[in-house]
């Protein structure tokens, strides 16, 4: 949610947000510790982008838009199989490797099946 928010407020700062809430995570042996809180999130938001952070606790709110947007995704996940990201699907086929420049140029160049 909190990612949604800030792409939608912000894209430009998308990937330092993205970067520093990956950054701040435990330890590994602590990792299983729940750290991730709207205070915790609305800090590194405010430390790394020029969001809204009123807007952001809000879209972090279960009647927020962007709940939405992130329920709609992962019902495309669950819709289409996709098991690891990242994940590449060309015209209704999920790559194996989505690495595989050769087979993505064939799916584009052959079209919809």
């Amino acid at each position: 949610l909190a990612s949604e928010s800030v792409y939608k407020q912000d894209p430009d700062a998308f990937w330092d947000f993205h970067k520093a809430l990956y950054d701040a995570q435990p330890a590994s042996q602590q990792h299983d510790e729940a750290w991730v809180t709207v205070e915790r999130l609305t800090e590194i938001a405010s430390e790394t982008t020029s969001v809204d952070v009123a807007k952001l606790e809000d879209d972090l709110s279960e009647n927020s838009t962007v709940l939405e947007q992130v329920s709609l995704d992962d019902g495309l996940v669950k819709e289409h199989g996709v098991q690891f990201t990242p994940s590449i699907m060309i015209n209704g086929v999920m790559l194996e490797d989505p690495f595989d420049y050769e087979t993505i140029e064939r799916l584009i160049e052959q079209g919809t099946p």
